[in-house]
């Protein structure tokens, strides 16, 4: 099977620096790309085909929220984490919706695989 494919539109230094140390080591993941600036996200979407893009709220906005990246990315799924790391809510284009609080490392990649695959309680 192959490795989630996950690329970071934009996030501070410091919640991307938390993402990629929890991601790191997990061998069904795999960071294929990140933009320092959310609005050039799309782009990397294109080229990248990721399965999962890592937004923080701000940047998420910066990029056109979720809409424009599920009309043109339909099979890609969205986490957008709060600014301060600590609540996600995952987004796609089927009828389900999940998120998370008190957002811990282990959560985080729960979230991550249960967009990938299906329905799981963070």
């Amino acid at each position: 099977m192959r490795p989630i494919r996950i690329v970071l539109g934009g996030l501070p230094r410091m919640l991307r620096d938390i993402v990629v140390e929890v991601v790191k080591s997990e061998a069904d993941m795999s960071i294929v790309g990140e933009v320092s600036a959310a609005g050039s996200v799309q782009e990397l979407v294109d080229e990248a085909r990721p399965d999962v893009v890592v937004f923080d709220e701000a940047s998420l906005q910066a990029a056109g929220g979720t809409e424009r990246l599920l009309r043109d990315h339909g099979d890609v799924k969205l986490l957008v984490l709060s600014d301060q790391g600590r609540d996600a809510a995952a987004h796609w284009l089927e009828p389900r919706s999940l998120s998370a609080v008190d957002l811990s490392p282990a959560r985080l990649l729960t979230l991550i695989r249960s967009c990938c695959s299906g329905p799981v309680t963070p």
